[in-house]
């Protein structure tokens, strides 16, 4: 018996079960992948009389990458487009800002639910104030009959991270 059986009360976390939710809609069955948030801290450097000390400084979370996998009638696309970028057709007013092209939107959500073999939450992941950094559609070929992936990237402020494991909820990544 391995030490990950159900039996043994030990199941490994599987890389293929998780849902990405985006404006609270879930679109799990065309993500193809997702990053999981990341952060780093700078190291800061000092001097102390004749030693160098290092000090933790500044946390940056990384971006988050989504491959998707885009589709006649639900595409992905058209979602990300219209939740995430204003109106191009329109002259944007200078003197406001949320106008300029793309928009953080403080209603904009997106959290990725990691799960068991079961279909059960494990973990999730809640980004805060997440915006579309980039989209890229995808690449056309001729010459192959692969799906039409697509991927996006989101920047994000902060990620919290709420486990499901046990009786309580906990918070084990707080706003850097």
């Amino acid at each position: 018996m391995t030490f990950w059986s159900k039996d043994g009360g030990l199941e490994p976390i599987r890389k293929r079960n998780f849902i990405v939710y985006i404006a609270g809609r879930g679109v799990g069955h065309l993500v193809k992948s997702v990053t999981t948030p990341s952060v780093e801290t700078d190291v800061g450097e000092f001097r102390l009389i004749n030693q160098i000390v290092k000090m933790p400084t500044i946390n940056k979370w990384a971006d988050v990458s989504i491959k998707f996998i885009d589709t006649t009638n639900i595409g992905l696309s058209d979602i990300l487009i219209n939740d995430t970028f204003y109106n191009q057709t329109k002259a944007p007013d200078s003197s406001n800002p949320r106008e300029m092209g793309r928009k953080k939107d403080d209603n904009l959500s997106m959290h990725i639910d990691v799960l068991d073999a079961d279909g059960q939450r494990i973990y999730a992941w809640t980004l805060h104030n997440p915006f579309i950094r980039s989209i890229n559609q995808g690449e056309l070929s001729y010459s192959a009959d692969d799906f039409m992936e697509g991927e996006v990237i989101v920047a994000y402020d902060y990620a919290t991270m709420i486990s499901d494991v046990g009786s309580a909820a906990i918070v084990t990544a707080e706003e850097s």
